[in-house]
C-alpha cells in the first residue's frame, strides 16, 4: 500500500493537487496535513489538523509514508519574521526530518521561480540550471532560497531518494487571492518608470496538475512550472482598466519602503524588493516537465490571466 503524504493540503493549490492524487491508482493513501479543514473528503484521504512548526515524524510513521509533498508555506508578506521563518523554515525541517525517519521513496518541495531573481540580463527563457539569483530583502524569496539548500543537501544525503523541486511562476486563476492578485486589480497601479517586463503566469490547474505528474513521473531534479506566452505587465494593468502611476526607481523603491514599513497596503503589500519582479525579466522556461512527463500545459498566460478576470468581474 502506498501511502502520500501532503502538508498544506488546504491551501489554494494544495486542495487542487490532492484531488487529482486522489484518483491516481499508483496511491492508495493520502495523509493530508494543514491547520485549516479540508472542505472535502474522499474515501483515501486521511485530514489530520497539524502545524508544520510541530514534528510530524510520528504521523509519518504511524500512517508509514511512501513518498510526500510540501506545500506549506506563507505567501503573502507578513512584518513578522520570525513567525514566517518559523513556518516556511521549520516546517520545511519538520518534513524533511519526517521523510529521513521513515525513508520516503520520493518527495516534492514546491519552491518558486522567484529564486532565479529578477534581473536585466536574464535570458529570455530562464532554464532549470540557471544560478539561483533572488535578490535579498524578499523574506518570500529568501525563505524559498533557503528551502532550496535544504533540499538540494536531503537529495546529497540520500541519494536513494527521488527529490523534486518545483518552481511555479505567478499562479493565477478563479481562485487566486493574494498579494498578486490584490496588486493586477487594484485601481491605482504603482509601476517602475520605463519598465514593462513579461509576467510569467500559470493557472492554477495546470500547477496543480504539474505537481502531480512531476510527483509520480519525473526523475529527480527542479522543475519549471510556467505556462507558454507570458503576459507584459502594462497588458495586464490595462486589462483591468487600472490607473497607472509610473514613477522613476529613485521615487518608487523609497516610497515602497515607506508604504511597507508604516503598513499603508494601498501603496505596498510587500518590501520594495518585489518591485524588481515588475521592473525586470524572471520567465522560467516551463517546457522540461512536457519533456519527462506526460503532463501538457492546457493554458498560456493570457488565458490563465482571463480565467482571473473572469471570475472577478463574475463572482
Amino acid at each position: 500500500m502506498t501511502t502520500l503524504a501532503l502538508t498544506g493540503a488546504s491551501g489554494y493549490i494544495g486542495q487542487r493537487l490532492i484531488r487529482i492524487l486522489a484518483e491516481a491508482p499508483e496511491i492508495d493513501r493520502i495523509l493530508a496535513l494543514d491547520i485549516r479543514p479540508l472542505p472535502f473528503q474522499h474515501e483515501k484521504i486521511i485530514f489530520v489538523r497539524h502545524d508544520v512548526t510541530r514534528p510530524m515524524t510520528d504521523l509519518f510513521i504511524e500512517h508509514q509514508v511512501r513518498i510526500a509533498a510540501h506545500l506549506a508555506f506563507i505567501v503573502d508578506p507578513t512584518h513578522d519574521r520570525e513567525y514566517e521563518r518559523r513556518v516556511n523554515m521549520g516546517g520545511t525541517k519538520n518534513f524533511l526530518d519526517a521523510c529521513h525517519a521513515v525513508r520516503v521513496e520520493a518527495l516534492l518541495v514546491s519552491s518558486s521561480a522567484t529564486v532565479y531573481g529578477a534581473r536585466a540580463d536574464n535570458p529570455p527563457l530562464i532554464p532549470e540550471t540557471a544560478p539561483l539569483q533572488g535578490r535579498p530583502g524578499f523574506p518570500y524569496v529568501e525563505d524559498k532560497l533557503a528551502q532550496e539548500e535544504l533540499a538540494a543537501r536531503y537529495a546529497h544525503e540520500h541519494p536513494e531518494c527521488r527529490v523534486l523541486v518545483t518552481r511555479a511562476s505567478i499562479v493565477v486563476g478563479p481562485h487566486m487571492n493574494n498579494f498578486m492578485s490584490r496588486y493586477f486589480t487594484r485601481p491605482l497601479a504603482f509601476v517602475v518608470r520605463g519598465a514593462n517586463p513579461p509576467m510569467p503566469l500559470v493557472h492554477e490547474d495546470d500547477t496543480a496538475r504539474a505537481t502531480a505528474h512531476i510527483l509520480l513521473q519525473a526523475p529527480p531534479g527542479a522543475y519549471n512550472i510556467n505556462a507558454p506566452t507570458p503576459v507584459p505587465l502594462r497588458d495586464i494593468i490595462t486589462r483591468v482598466n487600472a490607473r497607472v502611476i509610473a514613477l522613476p526607481p529613485g521615487v518608487l523603491y523609497p516610497l515602497a519602503a515607506v508604504g511597507w514599513k508604516l503598513r499603508l497596503r494601498f501603496i505596498t503589500e510587500a518590501p520594495p524588493a518585489i518591485l524588481d519582479y515588475i521592473r525586470y525579466p524572471w520567465v522560467a522556461d516551463g517546457s522540461k516537465v512536457t519533456r519527462v512527463t506526460d503532463f501538457r500545459y492546457q493554458y498560456d498566460g493570457y488565458s490563465a490571466l482571463e480565467a482571473f478576470l473572469v471570475a472577478r468581474r463574475h463572482p
